[in-house]
């Protein structure tokens, strides 16, 4: 119940951010296709925390994705 609801509270989370102050990301963030892209991540993340029972890997894995998005695919 837990991992479902931080899944679900991730996913949730980048919607809010547009309403929180940052209405540049609203093409993206409010994109239902980002959306699914963003469960998907989070799911991983949660899985590599589940396996590993560390914080550390799902942060990793969370910034490279966001790193490679910006740096190579001009997110």
């Amino acid at each position: 119940m837990r991992v479902g609801f931080s899944l679900i509270a991730f996913i949730a989370w980048h919607p809010v951010q547009v309403w929180l102050g940052l209405p540049m990301a609203q093409p993206v963030f409010l994109d239902p296709v980002f959306l699914a892209i963003a469960a998907l991540l989070g799911g991983v993340c949660t899985i590599s925390w589940q396996r590993s029972g560390s914080v550390w890997p799902p942060v990793l894995i969370h910034w490279l994705t966001v790193f490679g998005w910006k740096a190579f695919l001009a997110g």
